[in-house]
């Protein structure tokens, strides 16, 4: 927490508690994301950890490992229902700082499992992985390709994700 105007930290927190100018450090990792998937859009959610290496002011890899609930609201017929699809997800992300300093590239990789499926929206023994995309601050716009039974009932989609810090 910050006082803009007395311009003084009243957090009680200092900014080395979560491990901010360390070189390894484990934080909460939290995103919200949208993808058109299957001629539908899909909200999702995700929740875990991440393992950063290096510095936020510098470059850094970081390793994240997260639950990640699919909800979707339509079934074929077009009525509200929702129906729970529960991915586990490992994402490596490679930040490297360019000029001007608050340039980013972003280097990202993510394969997904399905470990729960309510519904018939994804097929048993369903696999998701995600390949670089566009990504500015905190926010990514990647395709993401889902598939079973190797490659069957392969789908693309793009996904638009804000992952918050």
């Amino acid at each position: 927490m910050y006082d803009v105007a007395n311009q003084k930290n009243i957090s009680p927190f200092k900014s080395n508690y979560f491990g901010y100018g360390k070189r390894k450090y484990y934080e909460p990792y939290i995103q919200l994301g949208i993808q058109y998937l299957r001629g539908s859009w899909a909200p999702s959610t995700g929740v875990g950890m991440q393992l950063i290496h290096g510095r936020y002011d510098a470059n850094r890899e970081v390793f994240k490992l997260y639950w990640e609930p699919f909800f979707f609201t339509r079934n074929s017929t077009n009525n509200l229902i929702s129906q729970r699809n529960d991915f586990i997800t490992f994402k490596y992300n490679e930040v490297r700082k360019v000029q001007p300093r608050d340039a980013e590239i972003f280097l990202n990789f993510s394969i997904g499992y399905l470990v729960g499926r309510r519904g018939n929206w994804f097929e048993p023994n369903t696999f998701k992985f995600a390949v670089p995309g566009l990504g500015v601050r905190n926010i990514n716009l990647e395709p993401e390709f889902v598939f079973n039974k190797f490659f069957k009932n392969f789908s693309p989609s793009l996904r638009l994700t804000l992952e918050i810090e």
